[in-house]
């Protein structure tokens, strides 16, 4: 998992664009380190892929269980195919 590199003063404000399962370090934002909570959502969502559930499903799922995404807002298919994606993406590169 992987984060780009983005001004301190634009994490504080919450703009910045860390991948799901990682978030700005306590100590200096600029360095991301594992959410564990959010790396057991990208597992289960790993999981239920690989078992055959549908984008559509895992979202409904994740909704369902009252998981909703870093923003607050509920799960949409597209946002489960984009981080399938990045790990699939990320799994390649290792």
């Amino acid at each position: 998992v992987y984060a780009s590199c983005i001004p301190a003063n634009d994490v504080l404000k919450g703009i910045g664009k860390y991948a799901y399962g990682t978030r700005p370090s306590d100590d200096n934002p600029r360095i991301p380190v594992k959410d564990y909570h959010e790396i057991a959502i990208l597992d289960t969502i790993n999981q239920r892929y690989s078992e055959g559930d549908s984008l559509r499903a895992i979202a409904r799922w994740l909704n369902g269980e009252g998981l909703l995404t870093r923003k607050g807002t509920d799960w949409h298919p597209t946002q489960i195919k984009r981080i399938l994606d990045r790990l699939d993406r990320d799994r390649h590169w290792r």
